[in-house]
């Protein structure tokens, strides 16, 4: 959710800030830094729900952007290890501080996308969405929580909870105002996450429903630039329901303007009766 331009680290201090590394996201490269743990009480003004303010949470880290980037970011492990220290011994500095408890999550949630096997994958989204869940528990303000929504509903269907998914999915599409910048993103997240459970439920009718309303908006900023979430489309395709999947496609295409050439090599793909190949464009 890209409510403000991720933190960045200019090239003079690049090299002396502990446990900073790049992730390079759908081609945009988003800079991290660890926080030391001596930095804990520095972070916000004070340790706990109260003295935690908005500008805090929404810049926590990259921001929230690494919620809609659906490619996969390489980390060196030395870092991650190093990363994960500072991050925990930060919690332990400042265990009612929901800004770290959200930076250890979202550093689990950033692994997600580079796990090779379902088991490192699961185990990073259980260990971001205990951390997130804890965030949220400590905020006060609704407007910040609403900003972990999405590593809420993502990491919660990732390791098959599927009534904190479901949960989380609804809320999120019920608290985002129509016209909000951000409203697409929760209706295309949210349905695809609902989506997904019906598929699981074997309810293909309101799985195909779920598809066509995650793409009934007129797109956000991420969305028409990186394109629409694919796992509900390609659960689908596993259930032969080819003519569902070419509907979605052509309802993307109504916002996501800078894919017209991927979106026509899916089609060509469904038209001649092959599986299209969505690499890329999973988010659970």
């Amino acid at each position: 959710m890209l409510l403000v331009p991720p933190r960045s680290i200019e090239a003079a201090d690049a090299g002396t800030v502990p446990g900073a590394f790049t992730l390079t996201i759908g081609g945009t490269v988003a800079r991290w830094v660890a926080p030391p743990a001596t930095s804990a009480t520095t972070v916000t003004s004070s340790n706990n729900a109260a003295g935690q303010t908005k500008t805090a949470v929404a810049t926590d880290d990259i921001g929230d952007e690494r919620d809609y980037m659906l490619g996969p970011g390489t980390i060196a492990a030395s870092l991650l290890v190093d990363a994960e220290r500072r991050l925990r011994l930060a919690v332990t500095a400042a265990p009612k501080d929901p800004l770290i408890h959200a930076r250890l999550g979202r550093f689990f949630l950033a692994q997600v996308n580079g796990a090779k096997d379902h088991g490192t994958k699961y185990a990073a989204a259980s260990s971001a969405l205990l951390e997130l869940e804890r965030a949220r528990a400590l905020l006060n303000n609704e407007e910040d929580k609403l900003k972990l929504m999405a590593a809420l509903v993502r990491t919660s269907a990732i390791v098959d909870r599927q009534d904190k998914a479901r949960d989380y999915a609804v809320e999120w599409m019920k608290k985002v105002p129509v016209g909000r910048w951000d409203y697409a993103n929760a209706q295309h997240y949210g349905h695809t996450a609902l989506g997904l459970i019906a598929v699981k439920a074997k309810d293909l009718k309101a799985a195909k429903d779920q598809l066509a309303m995650s793409a009934d908006h007129s797109g956000s900023p991420q969305l028409n630039a990186y394109g629409p979430c694919m796992d509900l489309a390609a659960a689908l395709m596993n259930q032969g329901q080819k003519d569902a999947v070419a509907d979605y496609l052509e309802a993307c295409g109504r916002f996501w303007k800078a894919g017209d050439k991927q979106l026509a090599t899916w089609n060509q793909a469904l038209d001649a009766g092959l599986r299209p190949d969505f690499t890329g464009h999973f988010a659970f």
